[in-house]
């Protein structure tokens, strides 16, 4: 049997962001190697820069967190139309309902997929009907996938013990990696006020509760000794929480910054307490490359990043007084400790989560089919 050569490929995800950010280089190296490439996810304030690297984009609403059983068949059938009309050789999917109604459209219309998991998210975090019914999506949805990529291995086992995965062909990744020229190492900055950076969607399964109540407790404990500044989209389940919490000095709220640089050069850590099921979190990746000192819960998907005592300090998840812990040891820690850390979060970007690596995975992967 004559091998298929790929050409058209399609990718479906979510948003502009995220695939912009954490994709772009796969996206040129596919143009390069002589691919057509397709991105089909929605508009949220990246889609020129997409075009710019002579992809094609197709505008795809889809809203990440809704429920409407209507809303979602729709999404689905978007997704038939786009593969009827682009008739890729192959589909790469990112995300979870990319990941699911993705699998599915490429079921009906015979097109090979790659799916990579970038973290469980919310969706096994529900019980009850809701949570059984988005695990026979995703068992009925993977069923036919051809590649499922993982960028950790708890992510993996949990969809063994659900019975979602069995013969499917497996890839490991560290992540969607780091561009290690992009986020080059950044002068540690001086040593003065200790200025603590959050960097991620603002929700309450990123932990940004129990960070609050640390940061609450620390400043009456050790007041001007730091900030804590927040940055990134808020996904609105904490609003009254966030409100009283910049009324009352508590944190710095810079809302979502395009460029995040200007923040991480004046950041002496970057702290995630994130519980959220995570792939291998970007914002610890991108912090460990430019340097950086990290502080994060001791989940799948951080853990890997952050080394505890090395590079940072990791927290127990749901918990703010072992974050509060992890604060204090932290704004304690001499200055030169301090740059050591960062110092160690560059070497272990460098070592082991080079975007290179993960590109050469994937494009692996789509050769093999």
């Amino acid at each position: 049997m004559t091998a298929r050569k790929i050409k058209t490929v399609l990718i479906l995800t979510n948003s502009t962001i995220n695939l912009y950010r954490f994709r772009k280089e796969l996206i040129e190296r596919l143009l390069t190697d002589g691919h057509s490439v397709y991105l089909a996810c929605a508009s949220d304030g990246f889609e020129q820069e997409l075009k710019d690297t002579g992809a094609a984009y197709i505008d795809t609403p889809l809203n990440r967190r809704g429920t409407n059983l209507i809303q979602e068949y729709k999404l689905y059938r978007q997704y038939c139309r786009i593969i009827r009309e682009v008739r890729p050789d192959v589909i790469l999917t990112y995300t979870i309902k990319p990941n699911v109604y993705g699998n599915l459209a490429a079921r009906r219309t015979g097109t090979l997929v790659v799916s990579t998991i970038t973290g469980l998210g919310e969706t096994f975090m529900h019980g009850g009907l809701k949570g059984r019914l988005i695990k026979h999506l995703c068992k009925w949805s993977f069923k036919t996938a051809d590649c499922i990529v993982f960028q950790n291995t708890e992510d993996e086992a949990i969809l063994r013990q659900e019975n979602i995965i069995d013969k499917q062909r497996i890839l490991h990744v560290p992540g969607s990696g780091v561009n290690l020229q992009t986020h080059h190492l950044l002068p540690y900055p001086p040593d003065a006020t200790v200025s603590f950076l959050y960097v991620g969607r603002i929700m309450k399964a990123k932990g940004v509760l129990q960070l609050i109540e640390a940061t609450r407790r620390l400043l009456s404990e050790m007041p001007n000794t730091f900030t804590v500044t927040l940055m990134g989209f808020s996904e609105g389940d904490l609003q009254q929480e966030l409100e009283m919490a910049e009324n009352e000095k508590i944190i710095i709220n810079a809302g979502f910054q395009k460029d995040i640089e200007p923040f991480v050069k004046t950041a002496h850590c970057i702290v995630l307490p994130s519980y959220y099921k995570e792939g291998m979190n970007n914002a610890l990746l991108e912090a460990a490359a430019s340097g950086r000192p990290l502080i994060a819960a001791d989940i799948s998907g951080c853990r890997e990043i952050v080394d505890d005592e090395y590079n940072g300090f990791l927290c127990k998840p749901q918990d703010a007084d072992s974050l509060y812990d992890c604060m204090k040891r932290f704004i304690e820690l001499p200055y030169k400790d301090k740059v050591q850390m960062g110092i160690a979060s560059r070497a272990k970007a460098e070592s082991q989560f080079d975007r290179n690596v993960v590109i050469e995975a994937m494009l692996g992967a789509v050769n093999h089919l």
